[in-house]
């Protein structure tokens, strides 16, 4: 499904018969040619276009109860044994550590590097060498930087997914994301490979590590016609200290996808129909939010209910008469 040019789907009370393809539907982008893990299901909410979706079913059950989920937590390194950790330092929250789906399976420990800021919209790093006096420590400590800490954590689902849903999300990315490669090859031969990289951004995932620029035909660089890629990655004189700017470097996907958490709005059997959906409802680790996820219950945490003391107001999110909001 594709909606374009500003439009609003509206799902509500819709029954969606379960795709034949038996398969699990993880895999990490879409390929006709590829096995059936690859041939998943895609919603496309291009551009400025809108999905409100509620109150949905698959073939006849709750989507929770599908068997079909998106990629893992974390990304494994080219032999597939051992967590990836190819991200930048300085990365907000999860440090260098490649990160896929917040919801997926598959969990890795982690310890939150120094000078890196967690659970913040302000997504700073303050890089941190030698000692650290206790006034400078406290004032990082409280604009949520950690300095001291080294309690390790877990991201992911150990053992099971959270990411279910047979169907996909895709998003617009900026036009310069399709210029992005990314090596696939083993054995140490780079071997660019254009297009994983641009349906990654477009399901709101990080790309596992740096990516490089492809020379558009008949132009000299790729910075000619896509600056917004340049980046301090490149050193000139091997002294491992990056000096030039260069078409190439560790892209988040906040720099090609813009945030809106209210473009998709999903009421959570919609968001277990969706396998990105909740992972692109949290935003971390310079990833944009994209959904807005509500439960449709009476219970306390629901958009259903006014509050313990105030009356009179339900929901800032949605509006329907027939539920009296």
């Amino acid at each position: 499904m594709r909606a374009v040019e500003d439009s609003v789907v509206n799902v509500k009370n819709v029954h969606f018969p379960l795709p034949v393809n038996g398969s699990p539907a993880d895999g990490l982008y879409f390929d006709s040619r590829g096995n059936d893990c690859s041939r998943f299901n895609i919603w496309n909410i291009a551009d400025s276009s809108r999905l409100n979706a509620s109150l949905v079913s698959l073939s006849g059950a709750h989507p929770i109860s599908c068997d079909q989920h998106g990629p893992s937590a974390i990304y494994m390194s080219s032999n597939d044994t051992e967590v990836a950790f190819a991200a930048p330092q300085g990365t907000p929250d999860t440090g260098s550590l490649s990160i896929l789906d917040a919801f997926g399976a598959g969990s890795s420990v982690w310890t939150v590097p120094s000078g890196v800021d967690v659970n913040s919209e302000f997504e700073r790093f303050y890089p941190i060498s030698g000692i650290v006096d206790g006034t400078t420590a406290k004032a990082l400590s409280e604009a949520g930087i950690n300095v001291s800490g080294t309690t390790e954590y877990f991201f992911g689902v150990s053992g099971a997914f959270n990411n279910r849903g047979p169907y996909r999300l895709y998003w617009s990315p900026k036009s310069s994301a399709r210029l992005l490669q990314s090596d696939y090859t083993e054995g140490g031969t780079f071997s660019g490979v254009v297009g994983p990289a641009h349906q990654i951004f477009a399901q709101g995932y990080n790309c596992s590590g740096p990516l490089s620029a492809i020379v558009p035909t008949g132009y000299q660089n790729a910075s000619s016609i896509a600056p917004d890629l340049l980046k301090l990655s490149y050193d000139s004189d091997g002294d491992g200290v990056n000096d030039q700017l260069w078409t190439s470097g560790f892209y988040y996907c906040s720099e090609m996808l813009e945030e809106d958490p209210t473009q998709c709005i999903l009421e959570e059997s919609a968001a277990d129909m969706f396998a990105n959906a909740r992972n692109a409802s949290v935003g971390l680790a310079g990833r944009p939010r994209k959904t807005t996820i509500y439960s449709e219950s009476t219970q306390r945490d629901s958009e259903s209910y006014p509050g313990d003391i105030a009356q009179g107001f339900k929901s800032a999110s949605i509006f329907d008469l027939e539920r009296d909001n």
